[in-house]
């Protein structure tokens, strides 16, 4: 929970920073330490946000701009770590690691990239280890999806704590000792989460074990480090099948900082020890009894898996240590030993002494009799799981809890009540696992037969209802009809379970009904389950609507109209009904009656204060019918482009109406199409963002952000004849930003929309881009005959490209070579930039750093290099033909003599063919100093490269 008084403070502060103005560098930094605090103490994130806009407007520069930058980086871990939500907690984490990457890349000499560095690595890490996670709940393709994911985030990892690891050996100060301590740690959590998600895992797990075992003696046994070291190696070892050396490790661990032993506890005098001075142990202890649980259960070690289970109980209850989420998890660990052991436990529950007995024999000859002070391991697993249930309401741990206590209810001679049974029935139907839960419902039901009325009548309505929903989910639809149906009769006159129930049996009945031809017996539990319908609806206005819909998807349009107007005024269903009642004349092609009857609907009767809404269920028709009537309205207007009345009627439709997720993507393309027709593009944009927040995934989000690119397209053009190339650049950043959410949302990927994205990133030198929308072209149209051609020709070079543009050079050739003929028998006839490209990542290439040159290296190879010359001096003789001594023909001469000279690294003969190249320039010029080269090109760093070779050649 935020503290009560800190958000006025922190409003007041936001408010106060100053947006635009120059800032001083103190005041600067104080701004940024703000800004982190916000963030990563206060989960202020946004507000956090608005303070990093704030500073970003002050147009700062050197080290002020690069420490934004990475602040930058350590809101989005903020908020990525906050998150409650699985799926946006995931997509936070990438744009976090996105963003250190592009920080690191960046910011290559920058004081504060060992930081970056390091928090980089650790972020990998977190990420890595939650997909592992959600790895453990999924299965076939979504799992290996998972997997390659995994391993994807964590390989750039491995290799950058490597070098780091290697850049502090010989670290003396304690500060960079512990940092380089936290990277070996981060590297064996990276090696393990790698070798668990791996087919054959074992390299991985010895990598993460050696990387392990050296930061333990390297950092002391004993010591915070070492101490996580071993226990991450007693999980590498469990993971290896070796539970006995895990727990070796994790005892160890968990005896030095929470002592089980009585005697050690004494001559350490653990009472002496404060409050502030435990907490630290405790937490370690929370994260290794898991480990020590495990590893001795696997070895068949019960009772030794008790009293560590015990002693871990015995201190939250003596010390009064809170509860952290890895804490609650070794709470469920210790239900499982005490499971598991089927003994006895002996003490007061609140002692903080409770002990272990394998029988309640002995129970009872340690004076432990009597009901107060004795229970079996079974009532005390059962304990450990409730609290941890009641503690973790809405969340995984609930439904591990809950899963937990299924397993204990289901062991013969358990009595417990109907509620803990029905929470661990629920516990598996939020896990999904239907069939599982299923099992649970009907448990209970047998249950309550011994019961009495009063309770058959609070729980049978609920739990029928959940075994009808799992029956459904698994496609028994008959099934869940019989469940729905004694639900709601058997047992009716539940408040909250009538009306489902009902719903429940009518859905499920007409299910099973559609596909059995006719059958009387399903057609008389249609029939009764409409009419229980209709004694539950008020004035019948529900079965009626029902009766429409089915009319209306006949496209009985009449028929449907018909019906709806048979409903009552007063009932719940009548605003709804009158709509769809004007909607069935919109369909039979009366506009003009329909538009009168929608414009009544909304300007007379909404407005009457007499009609207004009472009740839940009226407010949400009252909304829904609103949208319907609304939304044909502005269609109509659509359709005859009436422009400014479709923005006048459907601008605002996905504020008016939230729940509308159908409607209010469909209304806002065609506010879209409207701005568009209109000339409007700035509007058209705002609408599209729009979409693109509140309907992500919609077609109709994608089918208008690629509407928008098509409009900016048609002013490409008029940019291009400007000459403004900042202004063209920006224009196609625009303009591919919008084309790739729209072939982001399509589902069945289209070739000419993703050519031309990947173009525009090949344009705008976005790489890693083009690269992801070249390979998604592959991945889709490769095996596809027709488009073979384009794929040789353009998608393939375009991938080697980007590629080389990244360094990563044997990739690129692995890419490019199967493009190129290697003799004369093979007739294809590559393009220039085919063999450009290709050459290029066999010789490698020169690039300016300050004042020096620095050689990127290609792949070599004297074959290679033997062809590579031989292209490119085919290639330079064919531009000299037409355009010799331009900037084009000097580059590829340059690129032909450096050529030979990596060929003259292997073979010493060709490097004179790269000096007499460059000489014979020179004579031709008749200028040693190559002039003409940058007059040619208008600059003088080629110039430069060709002496510089020449000095390497001479």
């Amino acid at each position: 929970m935020k503290p009560a008084r800190l958000l006025p403070t922190v409003l007041l502060l936001a408010t106060l920073a100053p947006a635009v103005s120059p800032q001083t560098n103190s005041r600067v930094r104080a701004d940024m330490d703000f800004a982190r605090k916000l963030a990563t103490e206060f989960a202020y994130v946004d507000l956090a946000q608005d303070v990093v806009a704030g500073l970003e407007a002050s147009n700062l520069s050197g080290e002020d701009a690069e420490a934004l930058a990475l602040l930058e980086c350590d809101i989005y871990t903020a908020g990525a770590r906050g998150e409650g939500n699985a799926e946006k907690r995931l997509e936070l984490y990438a744009k976090a690691i996105e963003a250190y990457r592009q920080f690191i890349e960046e910011h290559e000499y920058s004081d504060l990239l060992p930081q970056a560095q390091r928090s980089y690595v650790a972020l990998l890490n977190d990420y890595g280890r939650i997909l592992e996670m959600r790895l453990k709940e999924q299965v076939g393709a979504e799992a290996e999806a998972t997997r390659k994911q995994i391993k994807d985030a964590l390989e750039p990892g491995l290799e950058l704590t490597g070098d780091l690891i290697d850049d502090t050996e010989g670290a003396t100060s304690k500060v960079e000792l512990n940092e380089r301590y936290r990277l070996m740690l981060n590297r064996g959590q990276m090696l393990l989460t790698i070798a668990n998600v791996s087919e054959d895992g074992s390299y991985a797990y010895d990598r993460a074990a050696q990387t392990l075992e050296n930061l333990a003696l390297e950092a002391g046994e004993t010591s915070s480090a070492g101490l996580n070291a071993y226990l991450l190696l007693a999980r590498v070892k469990l993971a290896q099948g070796d539970p006995a050396t895990a727990s070796d490790f994790a005892t160890y661990v968990y005896d030095v900082v929470l002592p089980t032993d009585p005697a050690v506890r004494e001559a350490m005098d653990w009472d002496s020890l404060s409050f502030e001075e435990k907490v630290p142990r405790w937490k370690l202890g929370e994260v290794a009894l898991d480990v020590v649980v495990q590893a001795f259960l696997q070895q068949g070690r019960v009772e030794d898996a008790c009293r560590y289970a015990l002693s871990y109980y015995n201190d939250w209850r003596a010390e009064g240590f809170d509860i952290s989420p890895v804490g609650y998890l070794s709470m469920l660990s210790a239900a499982r030993a005490l499971l598991e052991s089927g003994g006895w436990v002996g003490g007061q529950l609140n002692s903080g002494a409770l002990q272990w007995f394998p029988t309640q024999e002995e129970m009872n000859a340690a004076g432990f009799a009597g009901t107060r002070r004795s229970r079996s391991a079974l009532d005390m697993a059962l304990s450990i799981a409730q609290y941890v249930n009641s503690e973790n309401r809405g969340n995984t741990l609930q439904v591990r809890a809950q899963k937990v206590i299924s397993e204990i209810i289901a062991r013969p001679g358990v009595e417990v009540s109907p509620d803990i049974l029905f929470e661990a029935a629920q516990g598996e139907y939020f896990a999904k696992n239907y069939a599982e839960a299923l099992d649970a419902f009907r448990g209970i039901v047998s249950r309550l037969e011994s019961r009495d009325e009063a309770t058959q009548r609070e729980y049978a309505p609920k739990v029928l209802y959940h075994i009808g929903k799992c029956l459904s989910y698994l496609g028994r639809d008959l099934e869940a009809a019989m469940a729905f149906r004694e639900g709601a009769t058997v047992w009716a006159g539940d408040p909250e379970y009538d009306q489902k129930l009902a719903d429940g049996y009518y859905k499920s009945v007409a299910r099973a009904k559609s596909g059995a031809g006719g059958d009387p017996l399903l057609e008389n539990l249609y029939l009764e389950a409409e009419n229980l319908l209709k004694a539950l609806d008020a004035g019948g206005g529900a079965i009626a609507v029902r009766q429409a819909e089915r009319a209306y998807s006949k496209k009985d349009y009449q028929g449907a109209r018909d019906l709806y107007l048979q409903v009552e005024k007063g009932t719940d269903d009548y605003e709804i009904a009158v709509v769809k009642a004007a909607l069935c004349l919109y369909k039979l092609k009366d506009e003009a009656g329909a538009r009168r009857e929608f414009e009544n609907y909304l300007n007379v009767y909404v407005k009457d204060p007499r009609n207004k809404p009472v009740g839940a269920k009226k407010e949400k028709t009252r909304a829904e019918a609103m949208a319907v009537a609304v939304f044909y309205l502005g269609r109509m207007s659509y359709t005859h482009q009436e422009w400014d009345k479709v923005i006048e009627e459907l601008r605002d439709f996905a504020k008016r109406f939230p729940e509308q997720n159908d409607y209010g993507p469909n209304a806002l393309y065609m506010v879209v199409k409207a701005f568009i027709a209109k000339g409007d593009l700035d509007s058209a944009r705002e609408v599209v963002d729009e979409m693109l927040e509140v309907f992500p995934t919609h077609s109709r989000t994608g089918y208008s952000a690629l509407n928008y690119y098509l409009a900016l397209k048609g002013t490409e053009d008029a940019a291009i004849k400007a000459g403004d190339e900042e202004a063209l650049d920006a224009l196609r950043q625009t303009m591919v930003t919008y084309l790739h959410h729209a072939n982001e949302i399509e589902t069945k990927p289209k070739y000419g929309d993703l050519r031309s994205e990947s173009t525009l990133w090949l344009e705008l030198g976005d790489w890693k881009a083009a690269e992801a929308v070249l390979r998604k072209l592959l991945g889709a149209f490769e095996k596809d005959s027709t488009l073979a051609d384009k794929i040789n020709q353009h998608i393939l070079p375009d991938l080697g490209l980007a590629l080389l543009e990244q360094k990563r050079i044997p990739e690129a050739f692995a890419v490019l070579d199967p493009l190129i003929p290697k003799d004369d028998s093979d007739t294809r006839k590559p393009s220039g930039k085919m063999m450009t490209r290709w050459c290029r990542s066999v010789t490698g290439w020169v690039e300016e750093k300050g004042s020096t040159f620095v050689e990127v290296p290609g792949v070599g190879g004297a074959e290679n290099l033997e062809l590579a010359c031989k292209l490119l001096r085919k290639l330079t003789d064919s531009e000299g033909a037409r355009e010799k001594y331009t900037c084009p023909w000097y580059h590829r001469k340059f690129d032909t003599a450096y050529g030979y000279y990596q060929w003259g690294l292997i073979d010493s003969e060709r490097t004179k063919s790269a000096r007499v190249s460059i000489e014979d320039l020179q004579n031709k010029l008749d200028d040693k100093r190559l002039q003409g080269v940058a007059d040619a090109c208008g600059e003088d760093t080629l110039r430069r490269e060709f002496l510089w070779l020449l000095d390497k050649v001479r």
